[in-house]
């Protein structure tokens, strides 16, 4: 299989369009911090949030359709990405109950990393401002994960984001701060996340074959479409 040029420049466009949005909210954060405030009446605060709504919201919504420009490690919960192996189904349930462990350890220290961010939200020592910057952040972050580094890959013990079990998290992840800010905008993007999470988790759960590379033939190096990893399909 080739090398798929849409799908790498599908990914480095994303990467520079979530720069330039966290570039904009820092802007707008050092010349007036409340812009960032759902609710708050200046225009170029309601123009900037909406716009960040609707790229968060539809980041969310795209990943219920598969995709030739998204990854297949998005992709892999559909039944039509899934290519069978030879490898015996008795011995998934060992893979998925390791995988599963490292899954939860994550989920721990994701909990626990943003716990500090609520901690000083309730003592008022950030307020919404620093919560939205720190939405924009991790929005940045998820694809530095996919192109540059993840440093969960590595708790994840996975040699790419192809054959990652949590690779659909990261709309909930990136959602975690909205828990705190609440209201409208908040609430609507936590519960479109968490829809994400719910569908993933139940494909996982249902259909554990199609999320490691022992048992679905198109997460091997060998059917790698992307290159995302850099190392294209070479084992």
């Amino acid at each position: 299989i080739g090398y798929n040029i849409p799908m790498r420049s599908y990914y480095m466009g994303q990467f520079i369009y979530r720069l330039l949005l966290l570039a904009a909210g820092a802007a707008l954060y050092l010349w007036e911090p409340q812009l960032l405030t759902p609710g708050n009446a200046g225009v170029s605060g309601r123009v900037f949030r909406g716009l960040l709504w609707v790229s968060i919201f539809f980041d969310a919504l795209k990943k219920f359709f598969p995709s030739e420009k998204m990854s297949m490690g998005c992709r892999k919960v559909f039944s039509s990405q899934y290519k069978e192996t030879s490898f015996p189904p008795a011995s998934v349930k060992t893979i998925k109950k390791q995988s599963d462990k490292y899954a939860l350890s994550v989920a721990v220290s994701w909990i626990l990393f943003n716990l500090v961010f609520f901690f000083l939200f309730r003592r008022n020592i950030i307020g919404v401002p620093e919560l939205m910057l720190l939405v924009l952040l991790y929005f940045l972050a998820d694809m530095i994960c996919i192109l540059f580094f993840c440093p969960f890959r590595l708790m994840m013990r996975t040699k790419c984001c192809t054959t990652c079990r949590i690779f659909n998290w990261d709309s909930m992840m990136l959602c975690t701060p909205f828990i705190a800010v609440g209201g409208l905008y908040g609430w609507s993007l936590t519960v479109s996340a968490l829809a994400v999470l719910i569908f993933w988790e139940v494909s996982y759960a249902k259909y554990p074959c199609r999320f490691f590379e022992q048992t679905n033939a198109a997460l091997q190096c060998i059917n790698c479409e992307g290159r995302l990893c850099g190392k294209g399909g070479r084992p």
